[in-house]
């Protein structure tokens, strides 16, 4: 394990689709999620992207290079003897500002693979229309992940590509994206709250049980709680950012 690394991404920012596992590792893999999801019914296997490497180059750009493979690679983080090494994977999350200068999580729902862990909206990255990840295909999954999510629509040039998080428990890699909406935390909070009302109606759970919003001192004072190991860094780095097109 690592310590959590919020890196500032230059322009360059570049994803090269590379090799996956083997066919004998596949082949492990499935018969293992077999037997796995028996026990856990409400989970899915699913295609996600996972990292392979991330590079830096001494001008500040950052290189990505991705394979293509599923939600029981992931998994593997949790197995008692691990097939293979666990996927890193590739998130994308939303950093909103209210009004008021503090910044939105969410807490994960009990039926989630976290339950009420404190996070940003967010989620895995999934293969752009051409088949290829961008920064601007990440970007369109985050606003995507944070409707279903929060219920607030955004555009995708309302995001702001903010940091690159690297290492923490499992070195996996998030790409961050920054968007000051000017709405106050009552303003979100309503439009959550009827996401959710409407969520519950039509049968569905939904993936955020509550929203906080936070400031670096809710990390100093608070210990009830548990959150995902860069929220820390986050909060440190924008207390030092004004609102509206920081960097």
């Amino acid at each position: 394990m690592s310590d959590v690394q919020l890196l500032r991404p230059a322009d360059n920012l570049v994803f090269e689709k590379t090799f996956g596992e083997s066919a004998e590792v596949r082949t492990l893999l499935t018969a293992w999620w077999e037997k796995f999801s028996s026990m856990k019914p409400a989970f899915f296997n699913g295609a996600i992207v996972a990292c392979r490497s991330c590079e830096t180059s001494p001008g500040g750009g950052i290189r990505i290079t991705w394979y293509e493979t599923d939600y029981a690679h992931y998994m593997q983080r949790v197995a008692s003897s691990p097939i293979v090494a666990p996927a890193r994977a590739i998130f994308c999350s939303v950093v909103l500002r209210s009004s008021s200068g503090g910044f939105l999580v969410g807490q994960m729902s009990r039926k989630t693979s976290s339950p009420m862990q404190l996070q940003l909206p967010g989620g895995n990255v999934t293969r752009g229309q051409s088949g290829a990840l961008s920064a601007a295909s990440c970007a369109d999954d985050a606003w995507r992940e944070f409707k279903e999510e929060v219920g607030i629509a955004l555009q995708p040039s309302q995001l702001k590509l903010w940091r690159v998080k690297v290492g923490g428990r499992f070195d996996d890699i998030g790409i961050i994206y920054l968007c000051d909406l000017q709405m106050s935390e009552l303003e979100i909070r309503k439009a959550f709250d009827l996401h959710v009302r409407a969520e519950r109606q039509a049968g569905a759970t939904p993936e955020f049980e509550d929203l906080v919003f936070v400031n670096a001192d809710f990390f100093v004072t608070t210990t009830a709680c548990e959150w995902v190991d860069y929220l820390p860094a986050v909060a440190h780095q924008l207390e030092w950012l004004p609102a509206q097109g920081g960097g």
